[in-house]
């Protein structure tokens, strides 16, 4: 047998058992172990495991004589570290009847041979496997890589030179070793004459970063030149791992791109050159009638519903195709599968292959039937909006973001006095500025809020206008602010007109009830009167006694203080001057009221009033709510009578629930919250259900002259309190009103000033006092004297005016009473605060302290003194500004 290249040679001598009994090689440590390791161990136990069984037929052909001795067998050895060996054995008996048996082995596997020289002979087939891109090289019958392509190495990640130092077998992953052996042994003790075939097998390798991969192999046996023997073997690999990988990734970009067509909101198709369907997306199917695209493959317009529009279809398909154009966003019918029409916006392009050549058409359409519907519609609506623009009874402006008008519609013209022409793409800030600055400080604070606009129009003239306005905005433009807004000049002329007539209903109402009192307030007059007669009568007759004097005295300044206190009241009760709604207290102002409610009601009737303590504050204006308690004792005291009788005033705190609130009278803007409430009851003659239906009904009344505040005004004020009523009424029983009144937070109690004594204070300087009445000038003068001033008079505001302009330079503080013939005192005030800013002025009034109130006076004073005052009262406003 010719070999380019020399074996390791070593002999091994083994009885008839087969046991090793001498080991004769070029190279001792052949197996890694010197003779005595392998001394009477089998032979056998080194051979590949599945080669054992041939390896024994050969012995046993051998002793039958069946086989030539110098017959040679090609099968695998390894050592104790499992190293494997490519070894070819043959057999001889050294001496005639020896029991030994002796074998030849060549080792092949620590050759490196010279590559094939048949290989090399052909250059162009050997280019041609080196450019390849299939991993491709040859191995010699001992393993070892002769020949690899870069695709080859670029597969194991080796060099070509670190392949050529490793066997087939190295390459192999440990569990794929025995079947590696195996295949080589199938192929080896074959006669390579019948050998006509490709080994053809899948198995793991390893890679030199020691990752295992999975590929096709296919193995061609390469006989030796002019031989039958087996030279090596021609390899070619495929990485399985890698083709299933691109095998799955082309998997899933098919799946993704039919779910991205399947999703997407058009229907898609495309067809080949004669027209018929390559293929759809679900959508396109399901506008066909069908369940899946694999139904539309292969047919044409004509198979599919809308084979009245095929001939249309396929006219701009063809003219897409020959002209290589695409025809984009046109418009075109569709027969659907139940015999509608639809409409539909389509796009086609050509689809073209290589050199620039059509083969077919990509269409993609979308149905707009709903569309052009809404278009319509939208036109039909755009039209109608505008003759309701125009026939709007209010104005309606829009700007843009600069302030420039670009809509103005025939009401603002109108109302604001300029057309169309003369504003359009003007700023706004020409024609309506007050209206311009209002909208921009409401779009900042209170944006969408309906507010009130004081405007001139064209001529100069003032306007009313209630103004709406919110920004529109928009998706393909700037935004626009749209203005809404009507002339109500007239409306609110109007309601004033009604306030000032309910305002002056309600003061003749009021002036009525004082008319009624008058006659009991003179009878509680008198009564004071001749209490403060009797005691002084008494004071003179003991006029050597100053205890009993003092004694007097005090009684009657009692009684006076209790004079003056219903004489408040009754000027509050008759107050003209409208109030500002604060923080109350019911009970305070009903205790306040006490003396005037009971003048005000037959000497027969018992008073019974009962307060909750401690109830919460209410939010409102004193003034009404006083005349509303009265009112309603003044009724009570009517539907009594002239026979005993009795009236309760209660109060109380009451949560407000939703059944509750629906047994009110009334339920707008009442919540489910705290309330306050008043209660008014009487045992008079009672009403009827059809009395009781009307009593709120405006001048509807029960007496033959009505006196009091009606019922309806009553109303009218709960209303503006956020408040609501409840009226229990049973003939011959009596009638109980109740009225409630929501709570307010509590407000921090202010603290009680410590009371300090006055009594020894004394003051110098010179004062003003001015008054009409001569006995309040006199007792007046006397109690600025006994506090240690000078004091000069004046008995109008003319006199006082003159007496201040002679000793201005001389004045400590000037006391001024309000109402005095020629000048009254806020007149002489003005005047001697414009030359004086620092001087101390006062002034004094005997009507209510509610008529003068901060604000009403365009200078300051440094105080105000209700009439009748007393020498504290003085001290009090004194005592801060003088010394």
């Amino acid at each position: 047998m010719q070999t380019p290249f020399l074996p390791k040679f070593f002999s091994i001598d083994v009885d008839e058992e087969g046991r090793i009994k001498q080991i004769k090689s070029d190279e001792p440590d052949f197996l890694n172990l010197d003779f005595k390791g392998f001394e009477n161990t089998y032979l056998i136990d080194y051979v590949f495991e599945p080669q054992k069984e041939t390896f024994k037929k050969f012995l046993q052909s051998y002793k039958n004589q069946d086989i030539p001795s110098d017959k040679h067998l090609g099968f695998w050895l390894h050592n104790r570290k499992n190293k494997y060996f490519w070894c070819q054995l043959s057999i001889t008996k050294p001496e005639l009847n020896s029991q030994k048996e002796n074998f030849i082995l060549y080792d092949y596997t620590h050759l490196l041979p010279e590559p094939i020289k048949p290989f090399h002979q052909h250059p162009i087939i050997y280019n041609f496997i080196q450019k390849f891109n299939i991993p491709i090289g040859i191995t010699n019958i001992a393993g070892y890589w002769v020949e690899a392509n870069p695709a080859l190495c670029s597969l194991f990640g080796y060099t070509k030179e670190e392949l050529s130092k490793l066997t087939w077998q190295d390459l192999t992953t440990p569990e794929n070793l025995d079947q590696e052996l195996t295949l080589f042994q199938e192929v080896i003790n074959q006669p390579f004459s019948s050998i006509n075939k490709t080994f053809t097998f899948e198995k793991y390798y390893i890679k030199k970063d020691r990752s295992p991969f999975r590929a096709l192999v296919h193995l061609v046996p390469i006989p030796e030149s002019n031989s039958d023997s087996l030279y090596g073997f021609f390899v070619c690999f495929e990485n399985l791992d890698e083709r299933r990988k691109k095998d799955d990734e082309i998997e899933e970009t098919m799946k993704f791109i039919r779910i991205v067509l399947d999703l997407l909101p058009v229907r898609v198709f495309w067809k080949d050159i004669n027209l018929h369907y390559l293929g759809c997306n679900l959508a396109f199917a399901k506008d066909a009638g069908k369940k899946s695209p694999e139904e539309i493959i292969g047919k044409t317009d004509y198979e599919l519903p809308w084979k009245p529009e095929a001939e249309f279809y396929r006219k701009d398909d063809r003219e897409v195709i020959e002209s290589g154009k695409p025809k984009i966003f046109y418009e075109e019918p569709q027969t659907t599968p139940d015999g509608k029409q639809i409409w539909l916006r389509t796009s086609k392009i050509p689809l073209l292959g290589s050199g620039g050549i059509p083969y077919g058409v990509l269409g993609i359409y979308e149905d707009i039937t709903e569309f052009k519907s809404l278009i319509n519609t939208l036109n039909e609506t755009m039209s109608l909006l505008k003759t309701l623009i125009d026939s709007a009874p209010i104005g309606i402006i829009a700007i843009n973001e600069e302030g420039n008008i670009e809509f103005w519609n025939k009401v603002s013209e109108e109302i604001l006095g300029w057309n169309i022409d003369e504003v359009m793409s003007k700023s706004i800030e020409n024609f309506a500025p007050e209206l311009n600055k209002q909208i921009s400080q409401s779009e900042e604070t209170h944006p969408l809020l309906e507010i009130e606009v004081i405007e001139k129009n064209r001529q100069g003239n003032p306007l009313t206008l209630r103004v709406i306005h919110r920004v529109i905005r928009f998706s393909n433009r700037s935004p626009l602010l749209l203005i809404l807004f009507r002339d109500i000049s007239e409306i609110k002329k109007m309601q004033e007109e009604k306030e000032q007539f309910q305002k002056q209903l309600q003061y003749t109402q009021k002036l009525e009830s004082l008319g009624i009192l008058s006659s009991s307030v003179a009878h509680d007059f008198n009564n004071y009167l001749m209490a403060i007669m009797g005691h002084a009568e008494l004071a003179k007759e003991e006029i050597n006694n100053p205890s009993a004097i003092q004694n007097y005295l005090l009684h009657m300044e009692e009684v006076i203080k209790n004079a003056g206190e219903l004489c408040r009241q009754l000027l509050t009760f008759a107050g003209k001057k409208q109030e500002s709604h604060q923080p109350c207290n019911l009970n305070l102002i009903i205790k306040e009221s006490e003396n005037l409610l009971k003048v005000s009601i037959s000497k027969k009737i018992l008073l019974d009033i009962s307060l909750a303590p401690d109830i919460p504050l209410i939010n409102g204006e004193t003034g009404q709510l006083r005349s509303v308690l009265l009112n309603l004792v003044i009724n009570a005291s009517d539907a009594i009578g002239n026979r005993s009788g009795i009236i309760r005033i209660k109060t109380g705190v009451i949560d407000f629930t939703e059944s509750y609130i629906r047994t009110t009278w009334f339920q707008e803007k009442i919540e489910k919250k705290k309330y306050v409430y008043l209660e008014v009851s009487d045992n008079g003659i009672g009403m009827s259900p059809e009395t009781l239906s009307k009593i709120f009904d405006p001048f509807f009344t029960t007496k033959e002259k009505g006196r009091g505040l009606g019922l309806s005004t009553i109303l009218g004020i709960l209303r503006s309190h956020n408040g609501t009523i409840k009226v229990y009424s049973e003939v011959g029983i009596g009638t109980t009103f109740k009225l409630f009144f929501p709570v307010i937070e509590e407000i921090a109690k202010p603290q009680q000033e410590e009371i300090e004594d006055l009594t020894s204070w004394k003051g110098t300087g010179l004062i003003l006092f001015a008054d009409d009445e001569p006995t309040v000038l006199q007792v007046t003068t006397k109690m600025i004297e006994k506090l240690g001033f000078t004091v000069i008079t004046a008995r109008d505001g003319r006199e006082a005016l003159q007496l201040f302009n002679k000793h201005k330079n001389k004045l400590s503080a000037v006391i001024l009473d309000i109402t005095m013939p020629h000048l009254d005192g806020t007149d002489v005030a003005r005047t001697i605060r414009s030359e004086f800013p620092n001087l101390p002025i006062f002034l004094s009034s005997g009507f209510s302290h509610h008529t003068l109130n901060e604000g009403d006076l365009d200078f300051p004073i440094q105080g105000f003194m209700i009439k009748p005052y007393n020498i504290t009262t003085l001290i009090k406003n004194l005592k801060n500004y003088l010394k």
